[in-house]
């Protein structure tokens, strides 16, 4: 009688190769391509150029969120999504429902951050894109939901956003209207400064435009800042400075004027105790040595006023569980490599759109402006991720609070003893 060893042998072999059954069970587990938020699926997303999703650190010194970095390319609404609907995925990042998806997931305890490259502090019509944009639609949009102060503004906001748990946010101080001096005046100034071989620059009129403010501390600070400009070879023919002397100029600017005149400083004052100011001097030297031979002198001051927001400690209300940006190219390539070389983020998803091919001399702008996901990212779970760094943070500094309140008591002790004696 054949044992049930010799039985098996001759069974057909129905044994899968490893290679052959992990191919199979991912075949089986595969989900559909897109961002997951909620329980809807943005398959694409019209208007940005590209866009980078990252995860911060485990553990990391002072809470960090994670963030969406979208790019634009401005002054065109070439190559956007055809036939983009919701009811197939497709989002533009004007539509009030994209951010309606978000404030679903988003409470008033963990709210999500939306910024945009703008900055404004009353409704207006003065902004340098074609309104035809896709960023100037997304600005529009930002109006009907900012926070603003009067109870009249705030009527108009209760009555026009659709969103509650969202918090937008305006990330560039040098689009402030020219009329608003205090707070931001440092930063205007730079603006002015417009760096480029092919143009002359006046130094006397430059200071005459500059020192047009009547008040003094104005007239001082902007003294300050067309001296130190004075100082880089080249400067009235507009040839770029060395990176390094630039940089120390403008570090050293920054931290020697009053917060009431630079909102960068300003924010400076909110930062966590193991943030290092010195860290501005890094985003500033590679916001320059990425701009090129031709360049505008303030782009970098977006990228440290955003960068500082980021990461401050929240006075007026709660971190955000999730910050989304949405800047020209540079700003989010420059942001990026910031924060995944000197934070530790970690790029989970990242998608650059290049221009079409074009005939030689044709100057018009052919950029794709329509993100297809070719992979499945869950905003839900790098929420969940946030939430955890949060917990573990807050942990840290109870044990921390305990030695301290250990370490009073000894000495308090020790103090008792030594008087009794």
């Amino acid at each position: 009688m054949a044992t049930s060893r010799q039985n098996n042998k001759n069974l057909p072999n129905y044994s899968l190769d490893p290679n052959e059954l992990s191919a199979a069970l991912r075949h089986v587990v595969k989900k559909p391509n897109g961002l997951l938020v909620g329980d809807q699926l943005i398959t694409r997303i019209s208007g940005p150029t590209n866009v980078f999703i990252l995860k911060p650190p485990a553990n990391p010194p002072f809470y960090m969120p994670p963030t969406i970095l979208f790019g634009d390319r401005h002054h065109s609404t070439h190559g956007e999504c055809a036939e983009c609907d919701v009811e197939d995925g497709c989002y533009r990042m004007s539509d009030p429902l994209f951010y309606q998806l978000f404030d679903r997931i988003a409470t008033k305890e963990e709210p999500i951050d939306f910024y945009v490259e703008f900055f404004m502090t009353e409704i207006s019509n003065n902004y340098k894109y074609p309104k035809n944009g896709e960023l100037w639609r997304t600005v529009e949009f930002f109006n009907q939901c900012a926070a603003w102060k009067t109870s009249e503004q705030k009527r108009y906001r209760r009555e026009s956003c659709p969103t509650e748990n969202i918090r937008y946010q305006y990330g560039d101080p040098r689009q402030v209207s020219s009329r608003q001096v205090n707070g931001v005046l440092f930063e205007r100034i730079v603006r002015l400064i417009h760096m480029d071989p092919n143009r002359i620059i006046d130094p006397d009129k430059l200071r005459k435009t500059i020192l047009s403010a009547s008040d003094p501390i104005a007239q001082e600070i902007g003294n300050r800042v067309i001296n130190a400009f004075e100082t880089f070879d080249g400067f009235t023919e507009g040839i770029i400075p060395n990176a390094e002397i630039y940089t120390d100029q403008m570090y050293e600017l920054i931290m020697n004027i009053s917060p009431q005149y630079s909102r960068i400083r300003k924010q400076l004052e909110k930062m966590p105790k193991d943030f290092r100011p010195e860290w501005i001097k890094i985003i500033i030297y590679n916001s320059i040595l990425s701009a090129g031979d031709t360049w505008i002198s303030s782009p970098w001051i977006l990228n440290v006023y955003t960068i500082l927001r980021l990461f401050k400690v929240q006075k007026d209300g709660p971190s955000p569980a999730l910050s989304v940006m949405y800047f020209g190219n540079a700003h989010t390539m420059i942001i990026m490599q910031f924060l995944t070389k000197n934070f530790g983020y970690k790029m989970i998803y990242s998608d650059e759109l290049v221009e079409e091919h074009k005939p030689e001399n044709d100057k018009r702008n052919l950029t794709a402006r329509c993100l297809i996901f070719n992979k499945h990212i869950n905003i839900n779970k790098l929420l969940i991720n946030g939430q955890e760094q949060r917990q573990r943070i807050a942990l840290r500094q109870e044990k921390r609070g305990r030695k301290s309140v250990k370490g009073g008591r000894r000495h308090t002790r020790k103090n008792c003893h030594t008087r009794k004696k």
